[in-house]
């Protein structure tokens, strides 16, 4: 369910505000019998997941059920206003801030048979049994400037975004599934576990177009860009289970830092006739921050997959239109 209102209101002839509300409510369920007990028995029409008697990894599954159960839910309301005035016939002046607040409440588990009795009951993997409530938010700021002149178009303009992911890390990386930990100068037992920083970031935008003839016009604009992590990269696997047999895993990092993104910008829109006309583009993007795995090698001797701020991106091309009126 999305729900949205939105109120414009005028002040005079040069100047409105913006102000909206929206709601989303997204859940999304998936099982197979919707009758747990409250001693934990399921369903006796379960089927162990493996039905074959063919061995190998290319092996077909001859039968049996996805012996798992999950319940998403996620909810987030945003707010944003903003404000536009044109104060005189060179200056137009826009500023606004949004808010965004998020509540996440997932649970899952796993379900196993026994082959014996054909009895299912809830798996005793840790890794397959998982719950999460978080409620992260972020907010943003921003305010600019349109300057025209005769010759000369100038924007610019900053931007100021913070997020808070309302989750923990470990304290000790080596020791990420150990909820306590002994402390070497103490000798006491500690918690491994502390809040995930918050981030931000100030961003500048610039924008400057001119003419260079009578059909002409020659552009160039840079800025920096903020994206914050997708919420799934800061929460996978979010009680740092390792799963039974494993040989490898993979557990998330609120601590992630968000995408940050350089771009330059240059282009020109050039009249053929008095019909026709070409725009040709080129840009260049700088992409820091992006998310990948490196490997923790703790005291558990299995290596581990953790997402981090390790790759980085380079985009670099052109666009060329031709278009007619």
């Amino acid at each position: 369910q999305t729900h949205i209102l939105g109120l414009r209101y005028t002040m005079g002839d040069n100047a409105f505000a913006n102000l909206s509300y929206s709601y989303l409510d997204d859940q999304s369920e998936s099982y197979l019998y919707d009758d747990v007990s409250a001693t934990g028995d399921l369903d006796e029409r379960y089927v162990a997941s493996s039905q074959s008697s063919q061995q190998g990894a290319y092996a077909f599954a001859m039968g049996g059920n996805d012996l798992s159960s999950s319940q998403e839910i996620t909810r987030s309301q945003t707010i944003v206003a903003d404000y536009t005035n044109q104060i005189n016939n060179t200056v137009l002046w826009k500023s606004g801030l949004s808010a965004r607040f998020h509540s996440l409440d997932n649970e899952s588990f796993g379900v196993s048979v026994n082959q014996a009795t054909q009895r299912a009951f809830r798996s005793t993997d840790p890794s397959a049994n998982n719950s999460l409530e978080v409620n992260p938010w972020e907010v943003a700021a921003y305010s600019q400037v349109k300057l025209e002149f005769d010759n000369l178009i100038v924007n610019a303009g900053a931007r100021f975004d913070y997020f808070e992911p309302d989750f923990v890390v470990p304290v000790d990386l080596t020791q990420f599934n150990e909820e306590e930990i002994l402390d070497q100068e103490t000798g006491q037992m500690i918690s491994n576990r502390k809040a995930a920083n918050p981030t931000y970031q100030f961003s500048p935008r610039l924008g400057v177009a001119f003419p260079i003839s009578e059909t002409g016009v020659m552009r160039f604009s840079a800025g920096l860009f903020f994206q914050t992590p997708q919420l799934y990269l800061l929460y996978t696997n979010n009680e740092f289970d390792r799963p039974q047999n494993a040989g490898s895993y993979t557990i998330g990092n609120a601590n992630l830092e968000p995408e940050r993104t350089l771009q330059f910008e240059v282009g020109l829109q050039q009249g053929l006739s008095e019909s026709m006309g070409i725009d040709l583009t080129v840009f260049s993007k700088d992409i820091r921050e992006l998310s990948g795995q490196t490997a923790v090698r703790g005291s558990i001797g299995v290596p581990v997959g953790r997402l981090d701020n390790i790759d980085y991106g380079t985009v670099k091309g052109f666009t060329l239109s031709l278009f007619e009126r």
